[in-house]
């Protein structure tokens, strides 16, 4: 067995940037979260994409859990205190302290 992908969960990264490819050199929001991706390159793993939430506050741990399936990327933030309900929530209320949240990239 010889992996093609590394995914790598960083629930105390600190870069308050957010969405893919995000500024890794930020370090506004402690514990904010990120994940990682590597490819296997000529035989070593290689950094292409960082990922972070839509809104990347301090504290709220996303990365903590990370599972795949095919193409397919889930996490969870579980100190999240984003007030949105349901999916892709438009609030911008983060009043709701630690009610977690989980995210899906496809």
């Amino acid at each position: 067995f010889t992996p093609t992908t590394l995914v790598l969960g960083a629930s105390g990264d600190s870069s308050g940037k957010t969405g893919l490819q995000a500024d890794v050199q930020d370090d506004s929001q402690p514990w904010a979260g990120a994940i990682f991706l590597y490819s296997r390159e000529a035989g070593d793993f290689v950094q292409n994409t960082f990922v972070k939430a839509s809104h990347a506050v301090s504290g709220d741990g996303f990365a903590f859990d990370i599972a795949i399936s095919g193409d397919t990327l889930v996490t969870a933030a579980p100190y999240d205190d984003w007030g949105g309900a349901g999916i892709n929530p438009t609030s911008s209320d983060a009043s709701r302290t630690d009610t977690g949240a989980v995210y899906v990239f496809r």
